[in-house]
């Protein structure tokens, strides 16, 4: 049996490290020291990994990455319906579809903005949507109606413009 240099306490033959206190157990033979100095690192290492996986830190999920991308689609198609709609005033027709197109695309903008909104690294892109999504709905109802007025005013509300012969 040998004994602890660090806290004095009574050691097992071949132990490497003291239970008590941690302190490495002095080996005569050169073999043995680089066996120690291997354990060490690999001890180093597991305790870091052991360290990062409890250390808290949340691990972002794909699956917010992807819907935060996904509703910056929807928002940016959210957009470009909202502009092809006022660009359409002159044809009602074709602007009211486009504008019921732009309001069904915004609604899953909003959707994907609450939840991608969750992601760490898109965060931005999540909250993006999200607003675009609320403002784009909102808008395309108030240019659906617009539209729609439109439309009965020029007596084209029943076919919305398309003649069947």
């Amino acid at each position: 049996m040998s004994k602890c240099n660090g806290c004095g306490a009574e050691l097992l033959d071949g132990t490497t490290f003291c239970p008590y206190c941690g302190e490495r157990v002095a080996t005569s033979n050169a073999d043995e020291n680089k066996e120690v100095e291997s354990e060490i690192v690999n001890e180093t290492v597991n305790i870091q990994e052991s360290n990062d996986s409890s250390s808290g830190a949340p691990k972002e999920k794909k699956v917010f990455q992807v819907f935060a991308t996904l509703g910056q689609i929807f928002a940016i198609i959210t957009l470009v319906c909202i502009g092809g709609s006022l660009l359409c005033f002159g044809v009602p027709e074709i602007g009211y579809m486009i504008c019921a197109m732009g309001f069904e695309v915004s609604i899953p903008a909003f959707i994907f903005g609450i939840i991608g909104k969750k992601s760490i690294s898109g965060r931005k892109k999540g909250i993006f949507a999200l607003i675009v999504g609320i403002v784009g709905t909102v808008v395309l109802a108030i240019l659906f109606i617009v539209l729609l007025v439109l439309l009965v005013l020029n007596g084209t509300s029943g076919d919305l413009g398309f003649t069947y012969y």
